[in-house]
């Protein structure tokens, strides 16, 4: 592989990742067999691919201390109406 197809190659690859990336809204099994794909069209490459794993967090998990701030603050919220 010379080294323009290499960085061609390279390109395609991060366009890819930035399109259908999960964090950006994209599908995390489509971006995992895209991944897959990548992988496997490099001459380089003699070994399978690492296995992927996607992990969502949840926000209010990630600032517990932020939330207990706005309650000591604000107080409790008011009661949502139906």
């Amino acid at each position: 592989m010379t080294d323009l197809q290499a960085q061609e190659a390279r390109r395609r690859r991060r366009d890819f990742i930035r399109a259908h990336h999960p964090d950006g809204g994209g599908d995390p099994e489509a971006f995992i067999a895209g991944l897959r794909a990548f992988g496997a069209e490099s001459e380089t490459y003699t070994e399978p691919p690492p296995e992927v794993i996607v992990i969502r967090r949840r926000a209010w998990l990630l600032r517990p201390g932020a939330n207990l701030a706005r309650r000591l603050r604000y107080g409790p919220r008011p009661p949502r109406v139906r």
